[in-house]
């Protein structure tokens, strides 16, 4: 690598953010890796891995600027041989503590990371009588949850990793005017959306919000995945999967709106999906992702049947208008753009929302997870900041051939028995996509 690395339009949208969530008083944009192995790793071992990364992978320690003249965000590589490995610190749960995996994990999900000081990384372990967790926290600014499986593989695996990676623009264009054709159409496709907008669970109850968030995980068995991805290959239309576990979340929370005086109207979702050639991995280090904006009214959010339907059309317009290309282009051309304007910007375009969730399905995890630093990895999970709005996000993957859910909420929107409640109807959703709405009868 050279000296700098310029974000891509995914990147510096990360990174503002980042900038967003502290300035609210939030940890910033970060995601975890959680990791659960039968016994707490050898921390010496784990630092050592860190450091000789750190020697190959000088992005672990840089530091973001703006280019004078051409306004691009950009990553500032340190100098040869004085790279700053990522830190490991360990956590016990003694008996006589009353800490929990569950309130050392909140704990973690909360610590700040010094991005403007170079710490994009940071390793966790919470060391149990009869287990362990291994956190991965890196800021979201400098990888995808795909690039952050790739880079925790090489870390806890035998085989060494490849002396460089590549950061590179998703999509390969014929220049700024065809760059701009393309953004307008993406400004167009908001503004047909956004009316009537959406309306977030954080805009109505941001009194209650607290300055923390939380993960709830949802496991599913070998036996109940099966199940779900035989109703997803049923309902789920030419999206399969992601559109069936999509349009799940959107009834249940179509629900849960109505059980919490949310008088939202439609229902917005940026859709994430991998823009990395098929088979790869490369590059680690960035947000290698394109977005389509798919939304449903809320007539459309009552049942399955209408839930699928509605995603399916869109998502087959959005491939035929090439909105992924739309996105792309528009996010590239407003990197110029200072943090501040560029998220007011952002929320304009939906009457100060910028959808009513986050959610993403990464897919099967990467296969040299199954085992890390020599063990067997029992459990892997998935946990990415949110912002305000919307204060939720759900994220979707498989491990081991076994579905896995993540819910994410900023601390204090939801009481306790509704988050309860939301958790389990989802899991019904998915079981039994047929079932009435926020488990009525």
């Amino acid at each position: 690598m050279n000296g700098t690395v310029t974000m891509n339009g995914t990147d510096y949208m990360m990174s503002v953010f980042d900038r967003h969530l502290r300035g609210l008083g939030y940890s910033g944009n970060l995601s975890h890796l959680i990791l659960t192995v039968p016994l707490a790793p050898d921390t010496t071992a784990l630092c050592q891995k860190l450091s000789a990364a750190a020697e190959t992978f000088p992005m672990l320690s840089a530091r973001q600027r703006r280019g004078f003249f051409s306004l691009l965000p950009y990553w500032r590589l340190p100098a040869k041989g004085v790279s700053t490995p990522p830190s490991v610190q360990t956590l016990r749960i003694e008996p006589t503590s009353g800490a929990t995996f569950d309130t050392l994990r909140t704990r973690v999900l909360n610590e700040p990371l010094a991005v403007e000081q170079g710490e994009l990384v940071r390793f966790t372990v919470i060391a149990g009588a009869d287990r362990a967790d291994v956190i991965m926290t890196w800021a979201h600014a400098l990888m995808d949850a795909r690039g952050a499986e790739t880079f925790l593989a090489w870390i806890g695996g035998e085989s060494p990793a490849p002396e460089k990676t590549l950061t590179r623009r998703v999509f390969r264009r014929e220049g700024v005017w065809s760059d701009m054709r393309q953004a307008w159409k993406a400004l167009r496709w908001l503004d047909r959306i956004g009316t009537p907008p959406p309306l977030s669970l954080y805009t109505v109850r941001s009194a209650r919000a607290k300055p923390g968030q939380t993960a709830r995980i949802l496991s599913f068995s070998a036996a109940e995945t099966a199940q779900i991805r035989k109703h997803s290959a049923d309902l789920g239309g030419f999206l399969g999967e992601t559109n069936y576990y999509l349009a799940s979340t959107i009834v249940e929370l179509n629900a849960l709106g109505g059980r919490c005086g949310i008088p939202a109207e439609s229902f917005i979702v940026n859709l994430p999906s991998n823009a990395r050639d098929k088979g790869s991995n490369e590059p680690v280090f960035s947000n290698f992702s394109s977005f389509i904006t798919h939304y449903l009214r809320k007539e459309q959010a009552s049942d399955m049947a209408s839930a699928v339907q509605a995603l399916q059309h869109q998502a087959r317009e959005s491939l035929g208008l090439k909105l992924g290309v739309a996105f792309d282009c528009f996010g590239s051309l407003v990197r110029r753009v200072p943090p501040k304007p560029y998220w007011d910007r952002m929320k304009i375009a939906m009457n100060n929302e910028i959808g009513c969730m986050f959610f993403a399905n990464t897919g099967s995890a990467h296969p040299g997870l199954e085992r890390f630093l020599g063990q067997e990895v029992l459990a892997l999970h998935h946990a990415t900041s949110v912002t305000c709005p919307p204060g939720l996000g759900v994220f979707f993957h498989t491990f081991k051939s076994k579905l896995c859910c993540t819910l994410v909420l900023i601390e204090g929107l939801l009481d306790a028995d509704e988050e309860a409640a939301f958790a389990a109807n989802l899991r019904g959703r998915l079981l039994q996509p047929h079932a009435a709405a926020g488990g009525a009868p």
